[in-house]
C-alpha cells in the first residue's frame, strides 16, 4: 500500500497549483495511518508556525501569539473511513489550500 498527499493551493487570483507527493509505502495500514497523522501535525505546526511570525512582524499586535481557530479544518468526508483525511485551509491573503491524503493499494 501507499500514502499519498495531494495538496492543492488557489492563489487569490484563483490561479491553481497542484502537488502530488508519495509519503510512504508499507504493507502495514496502521503504520501508514500513523504517518499520515505525523505528517498532519507537521504542517499544521509549520502553519500556526506561519501565522505567529506574521503578527510578530505587525505594527500593532494585539497578543504574542496569533491564531485564527477556525482557519484550518477536517473537511467532514467518508474519507476517514477509507483510510484518508481531507483538510482545508484558508490564508489571511485570499489563499486556499485543500490537503488530501489517501492510502492506496499497490
Amino acid at each position: 500500500m501507499r500514502l499519498f498527499c495531494t495538496i492543492c493551493s488557489t492563489d487569490w487570483k484563483g490561479r491553481p497549483t497542484h502537488n502530488l507527493e508519495l509519503l510512504s509505502t508499507s504493507d502495514d495500514r496502521d503504520y501508514l495511518v500513523g504517518h499520515m497523522d505525523e505528517d498532519v501535525l507537521r504542517w499544521q505546526k509549520i502553519d500556526l508556525d506561519s501565522d505567529n511570525e506574521i503578527a510578530k512582524e505587525d505594527e500593532e499586535p494585539t497578543r504574542e501569539e496569533w491564531a485564527v481557530p477556525d482557519k484550518q479544518w477536517e473537511m467532514s468526508q467518508p474519507l476517514r473511513s477509507l483510510d484518508g483525511r481531507s483538510f482545508v485551509t484558508k490564508g489571511s491573503d485570499g489563499d486556499l489550500t485543500t490537503v488530501v491524503y489517501h492510502i492506496l493499494p499497490d
